[in-house]
């Protein structure tokens, strides 16, 4: 598999596995408060997805716990993928280990951005669930901002530093062992030949 389809394969991952366990946290909530209205799916530069309650059975408390679950749940899976790093660094599969790399990153940084930025030009989302916490939406974003900036150090640190020199250790070795092979092959050779 070429690189860019590695790359565009781990975008496409992340996007779903983003919708899948942000929005799955909002659905689970959703049965579990008895407020499951549906699914939208829309497009708004890209796919979007949104699960459907009735906000009107619900206390403020329960609308601000269904409104923070989906942020909760993304970052507690990013700080897993960081946590584990190593066991995905050692993966041979390189479609595998770009996947590992995109989910670590996209869900370190998609909910910070999404709730500190994206959310004060489409309505809010979940910062207005958030808020019925007691907490302004300004303070909202600035946690976010500075949750983001944490995460970013973490990109920019640790994780990528990390797979790219897994990546170019596999590389290497690839070079390595086929340059080992080529140099036998010539031994071979020159002790058949002489």
């Amino acid at each position: 598999m070429s690189s860019n389809a590695r790359k565009w394969l781990a975008v496409l991952v992340t996007i779903v596995g983003f919708y899948v366990v942000h929005e799955g946290a909002h659905l689970m909530l959703a049965l579990v408060f008895h407020v499951y209205q549906g699914i939208h799916l829309y497009a708004f530069g890209m796919l979007g997805v949104q699960v459907l309650i009735d906000a009107t059975a619900l206390s403020a408390r329960q609308l601000a716990v269904f409104g923070v679950a989906g942020s909760v749940a993304s970052l507690l899976v990013a700080y897993l993928l960081v946590f584990m790093r190593k066991p995905l660094l050692t993966l041979q599969s390189k479609p595998a280990k770009a996947i590992g790399y995109y989910l670590t990153v996209g869900f370190l940084m998609l909910d910070p951005v999404n709730q500190a930025v994206i959310s004060a030009f489409v309505g809010g989302g979940d910062v207005n669930g958030i808020m019925l916490f007691g907490i302004p939406a300004a303070a909202v974003r600035l946690v976010f901002s500075g949750v983001g900036a944490v995460n970013l150090v973490i990109c920019a640190k640790v994780i990528y530093p990390a797979y790219k020199q897994s990546f170019a250790a596999g590389e290497n070795q690839g070079f390595d062992q086929g340059d080992q092979g080529c140099q036998e092959g010539i031994m071979e050779t020159k002790g058949g030949s002489g």
